[in-house]
Parts: C-alpha cells; sequence; structure tokens
C-alpha cells in the first residue's frame, strides 16, 4: 500500500517500512540503499530502499520530523537528519533517540555521496562500538545482540 501526496511540484511517498526478518531466531541482514535520480524542479530527486536477503526490496518510508520533503544525504542539513533517524527507526523496530540518529548522520549520512549503501551488520557494530552492547539490546530489545 502506497499513499501520495502532493504539494506544489514535490510528490511524497509513505510506504510501509520492512520490517526485520527472523527466521528460526536469526536476524537476516537488511541492506539499505540510496541512489540520486535526474533532478526535478531544482530539487534532487532520492531513492532509498531497504533490501532483505532474498532480494526483496522497499522503499524506506519517510517518517517526517525535520523535513515534510523527504530524504537527502551528503552535508548535515534537515533532510539527512530524517534519513538517519528513519533508517535507525526501521532497524531497530522503534524510534531512536535524537543523540543516536544525529550521530548516526554526522558518521555515515553526511559523508555519503551519490550512491551509497549500509548493511543492517554495520548499522549494528556501530551501535554497539559507539554506545555498548547493553544500549544495543536497549534500542532494539533484542535478547543477544550478536545473534
Amino acid at each position: 500500500m502506497q499513499a501520495r501526496f502532493y504539494s506544489s511540484n514535490i510528490v511524497l511517498a509513505w510506504t510501509p517500512c520492512l520490517v526485520e526478518i527472523k527466521k528460526g531466531g536469526k536476524s537476516k541482514i537488511k541492506i539499505y540503499k540510496g541512489k540520486r535520480l535526474e533532478p526535478a524542479e531544482g530539487l534532487p530527486e532520492v531513492l532509498v530502499t531497504v533490501e532483505d536477503e532474498l532480494g526483496n526490496k522497499k522503499h524506506l518510508i519517510h517518517q517526517g520530523y525535520h523535513s515534510p520533503i523527504g530524504f537527502e544525504w551528503g552535508h548535515l542539513g534537515n533532510r539527512p537528519a530524517d534519513l538517519a533517524r528513519c533508517i535507525l527507526w526501521d532497524f531497530t523496530g522503534n524510534q531512536p533517540p535524537n543523540q543516536v540518529y544525529q550521530e548516526f548522520k554526522r558518521k555515515f549520512v553526511a559523508q555519503w555521496g551519490n550512491n551509497w549503501q549500509i548493511t543492517s551488520t554495520e548499522i549494528k557494530k556501530w551501535i554497539i562500538d559507539t554506545y555498548g552492547k547493553d544500549y544495543y539490546i536497549y534500542l532494539t530489545e533484542v535478547a543477544d545482540p550478536r545473534d
């Protein structure tokens, strides 16, 4: 199901997130990918997808908080903050704390070029390395963060 909202010449699309798939108690890897498309009306068009291990792709949902007009990356602005927030929200299944997604934005999102990808494994490692195993468990409500 997808809802489209039109404002001026900007199209915002909300698509349900791909939730983490679990089979036999093990989490499958997800790959978050972004790429720039041809600009329209002076605004860059971007595509952000989430792919599971089986190759199933979904658009990452934009749950606007800092910017109503969607995702962006490569700098420290509001649209990259929304991208960081939504990636971590999709990964953890919970709305991430401001300090966590702002740091994720600084460490990763602001550094990305036209095309990028990051795996759930890389995100998990970053959370554990930055905030510790207990905080990872708190964020994700997973019993064992290394499974």
